[in-house]
Parts: structure tokens; C-alpha cells; sequence
């Protein structure tokens, strides 16, 4: 999988560096006390999540690529410090389209958070769950 760390786009939202998401159900810690307001940050698709959707990963109960009814998201929930959660879902395929360009997400509705965790959903899947590769890229994460 040499494009298993590299997005879509090629290259950093700004400077050199971007993040690969690969969640296993972990969280990411962004505040203390009663957390701290996350704006957003900038997101596209990895590269191997885009050969998935456009050649099928070889997993899924209807293989091949994705049609125009298939749909890939990642769900980004936010931890309060009353552990209530918040959630905003990131569309990465639909209508047959994908994401292929740095797009913002606007995280301001989450309020004050604590924590970070990230998790997919879509219509390829088998009986384990979604096999489309489970990855998102990230950068200029705007408290």
C-alpha cells in the first residue's frame, strides 16, 4: 500500500505537514477542566481510501467500486465534561462523488470539549463492518 499515508491531494493543507486519522477507538485529549471550543480543521481523503472507493477493496459483500447510492463518513465526536457527547458527521463519498480537495469542517456547534474520537460509516461492508479503508487527512485543526 505505498499510498496507505498520503492524501488525495497531494500535499499539506498549508506548510509541510499534514495528520492521517486511523482511529481505533481512541480519543484525543484537546482540553482540560470544562474543555476548550475546537472551530474546525481542514479534511480530505487519503489516497488509499480513494483506490477503495474507485476500484472496491475486496472485502465488501457487493464488490467493486463505488455507485452512485454508496457513501463513506466519518463521524467526529467530542467528549464534553459532563461526558455527554457531541457528534458532526464528514461526508467523504456520496452521490457518486468523493472527496479530493482540502474541505473545512465547522466543529462549532460541539461547544467546549474535552476529547476528540473519530469513527466511519458507509454502505460497503461485511459482517466485521465497513470495509472501505478507515482513514481521514487532517490539518490546520482552529481553536
Amino acid at each position: 500500500m505505498p499510498d496507505q499515508f498520503n492524501n488525495v491531494t497531494g500535499k499539506a493543507h498549508t506548510g509541510n505537514n499534514f495528520c492521517v486519522i486511523q482511529p481505533y477507538g481512541e480519543t484525543v485529549n484537546v482540553g482540560r477542566g470544562d474543555g476548550l471550543e475546537l472551530k474546525g480543521f481542514w479534511y480530505t481523503n487519503s489516497s488509499y481510501t480513494v483506490y477503495a472507493i474507485e476500484n472496491g477493496d475486496g472485502m465488501s459483500t457487493v464488490p467493486g467500486a463505488f455507485t452512485k447510492d454508496d457513501w463513506f463518513k466519518c463521524i467526529v465526536t467530542g467528549m464534553k465534561a459532563d461526558s455527554t457527547t457531541v457528534s458532526v458527521d464528514i461526508m467523504l463519498a456520496k452521490d457518486g462523488k468523493y472527496v479530493n480537495d482540502w474541505q473545512y469542517v465547522d466543529l462549532s456547534s460541539m461547544g467546549k470539549i474535552k476529547s476528540l474520537s473519530f469513527s466511519f460509516d458507509g454502505t460497503k461492508k461485511n459482517d466485521y463492518g465497513v470495509t472501505t479503508p478507515g482513514y481521514i487527512c487532517i490539518d490546520d485543526l482552529e481553536f
